[in-house]
């Protein structure tokens, strides 16, 4: 990812995606991936800087059906960055 056109500070870096255990809007439905369950994990510096080639890397481990021990992590140029354990993507092998 080359961060060239941005202009000021990009703000942190975040990762996150859409399962079907995952926290809710207050109105119970929606679902955005702003309000974590508490397993996530976050090593910063997370800004990337401008002008400047970044390595991002996203790893995901599924859950076994039925159960939440599926996981993902990102890194930003080969550190650690983001980490998140106990989720369930998943309730069948299908």
């Amino acid at each position: 990812m080359l961060v060239t056109d941005l202009v000021g500070n990009p703000g942190p870096t975040r990762f996150y995606s859409y399962y079907p255990a995952m926290a809710r809007e207050p109105d119970g439905v929606t679902c955005w991936g702003r309000y974590g369950d508490s397993t996530e994990t976050y090593m910063p510096p997370l800004t990337l800087s401008l002008g400047v080639w970044h390595h991002i890397e996203f790893w995901v481990t599924l859950n076994m059906p039925g159960q939440h021990d599926g996981g993902q992590k990102f890194w930003i140029d080969g550190a650690l960055r983001g980490s998140w354990s106990g989720v369930s993507f998943r309730d069948s092998a299908a």
